[in-house]
């Protein structure tokens, strides 16, 4: 049983919140050359209804803290309010593989290397 398991009990869940990331999963499990994801892996931080643009959903990764936000069309934005490029405090990722590969970084990094703390 996973973490989430545990947390979060998905089949009571709206599944629509769910969709951008089970797409991505399974391109991830498609490809050679990334780690798989998979929805186990994250929770669902918030849905954010955005007037003229696609709805945002908010994932974290729980291993990493790590968040990731994808829209309906499977687009990545970053929180970034104030930022001159921001569209109501989000920016677009320059790509879903950015977004992936940043996940990546952090997934391959040590956990204590994550939290800035040395052993020793």
């Amino acid at each position: 049983m996973s973490l989430l398991s545990r947390r979060d009990d998905r089949s009571s869940l709206d599944p629509t919140r769910w969709a951008p990331l089970r797409t991505l999963a399974g391109l991830t499990a498609a490809s050679p050359r990334v780690t798989t994801l998979t929805v186990e892996d994250f929770v669902h931080l918030s849905t954010v209804e955005r007037r003229g643009l696609p709805r945002l959903y908010r994932y974290q990764h729980i291993a990493t803290g790590q968040c990731l936000n994808l829209d309906d069309d499977l687009h990545a934005w970053t929180h970034r309010p104030g930022a001159p490029d921001a569209i109501d405090g989000w920016v677009p990722e320059p790509s879903l593989a950015d977004a992936v590969d940043a996940l990546e970084d952090r997934l391959h990094v040590p956990p204590l290397a994550n939290a800035g703390l040395t052993v020793g």
